[in-house]
Formats: C-alpha cells, structure tokens, sequence
C-alpha cells in the first residue's frame, strides 16, 4: 500500500509549503505576486526566501547589493517575477 503524502507536508528544498509561503510573503510584490520582485532582506534569510522565489516563481533572486546596518548583514534582492519565468 502506497503512503499518503499530504499537500503540507512535501517540502522544498528542505523547507515545508508553509515555510515558503511565510518567506515568500516578505519580498513578493504586494501589487501582484507575479511581478518582479526588489526587497531588503536579512542576509541570513537568503537561503529560505531564494527558495520560496524559486518554488513559487520559477526562477531565483539576485543579490544587488550588501550592507550592514547595526551590525547585522542585509542584502537587496531582485527576482524576475513568474510572469518572465513563464515566458508571458
């Protein structure tokens, strides 16, 4: 008998649907999640939110830029957006 794997329970990349739908909700463009995507991140983020771009765009982001501000390390990022990934 086959196991039942339920929908919230595949992950990514090592990270649960969940996990990337929070990530990806902090840099998705808030107009329309299919754009491009530009936001500030925690450089310690970039693994889980480069993996929530590429799981629900289809393509990763582009680290732009790195900064320190209070001593703890940012990036800002670029994604294409689903639109482009698509081909639309």
């Amino acid at each position: 008998m086959q196991e039942v794997i339920h929908k919230e329970d595949r992950v990514f990349l090592g990270y649960t649907r969940e996990e990337l739908s929070k990530a990806f909700d902090k840099v998705a463009n808030s107009d329309n999640w299919k754009d491009e995507i530009e936001a500030t991140i925690p450089a310690s983020d970039f693994d889980i939110v480069n993996s929530a771009v590429i799981f629900f765009t289809g393509g990763g982001l582009e680290s732009v830029k790195q900064f320190e501000r209070d001593g703890e390390a940012f990036l800002e990022v670029f994604g294409q957006g689903y639109y482009v990934h698509i081909g639309a």
